[in-house]
């Protein structure tokens, strides 16, 4: 299993420097701090949430979320305790999903099961929005439900509210992105289960244009096998001027030297969110 993950692991990194036009570890200021090179899988969640799940299972792919030290672990809420237990005393932290995976159960209910899943140890929560309210244009249903999660959430576990890309129109796609801009969630997880596959790049595109550096988006790469990887990303900052790209194009070329300097994107993390005071997401390093 382990060689399984260094190659999902290299694949990840390589895809991952690729697509942002990233080089080795920065250490010079002031781009100390972004995610370059090697630091990729310091950014990947570790995903165990297929329905058959087993105990070994989730033991063993803990350890190996110990060797690697990805950011963290996402389980099911019955293995949350398992997960805590195992991974007590590394880096990596303990996720989980509620009202996973399409939300179609009562607000009570959501809470309910946040609040034991925070009581059991999980210090990040991925929340699946109410996709029967949004699909019946009652998107008041929603937002008032997401409202009351966020209360509950806010400064004790990052919250990720999972956008499921491919079961919405356009008109539906933008109306819910432009609710979770000011949700007060930590990041949104852009997924696509129902069509087979995990998020693509113009997904992620359209979803960064509308939430802007308000929130943070997380990308799920589907489940293969046993397992899943997720990556989470803030904004992409270029070397040469510090530009947030994902908020303008400053004319500076990926790959391109300036001044002798390669161009490249590094990951920031984003402006705002509940993250527990004096605490901070060791996916982006320094903000």
């Amino acid at each position: 299993m382990d060689m399984d993950i260094e190659a999902i692991r290299k694949q990840v990194e390589q895809q991952v420097m690729q697509y942002f036009h990233l080089e080795p570890t920065v250490t010079d200021a002031p781009y100390a701090g972004m995610v370059t090179g090697v630091d990729v899988i310091s950014h990947l969640e570790h995903s165990l949430l297929n329905p058959d799940t087993t105990l070994e299972t989730i033991e063993r792919e803990c350890a190996v979320a110990r060797k690697y030290s990805v950011a963290a672990v996402c389980v099911a809420p019955y293995y949350v305790p398992a997960a805590r237990e195992i991974l007590l005393g590394s880096p990596v932290a303990v996720g989980t999903a509620i009202g996973f995976p399409h939300g179609c159960m009562s607000q009570a209910a959501k809470l309910a099961e946040l609040r034991e899943c925070m009581a059991n140890g999980a210090t990040e929560v991925d929340v699946a929005l109410n996709v029967l309210a949004i699909k019946s244009g009652r998107l008041d249903v929603a937002q008032r439900e997401l409202d009351e999660l966020v209360r509950c959430a806010v400064g004790k576990v990052q919250l990720k509210a999972v956008f499921e890309h491919a079961l919405y129109t356009p008109e539906e796609k933008r109306a819910v992105l432009q609710m979770l801009r000011s949700s007060g969630v930590n990041y949104v997880k852009i997924q696509n289960m129902l069509s087979g596959h995990g998020a693509r790049v113009e997904d992620v595109r359209f979803a960064s244009e509308i939430l802007g550096r308000n929130v943070g988006i997380k990308i799920d790469g589907g489940i293969k096998k046993e397992v899943s990887v997720g990556c989470s990303i803030g904004k992409k900052v270029c070397s040469i001027c510090g530009a947030d790209r994902q908020e303008a194009t400053c004319g500076h070329q990926p790959g391109k030297k300036y001044g002798g300097a390669a161009c490249f994107r590094g990951v920031r993390p984003p402006a705002s969110g509940g993250t527990p005071a004096g605490e901070r997401d060791r996916r982006f390093g320094p903000s």
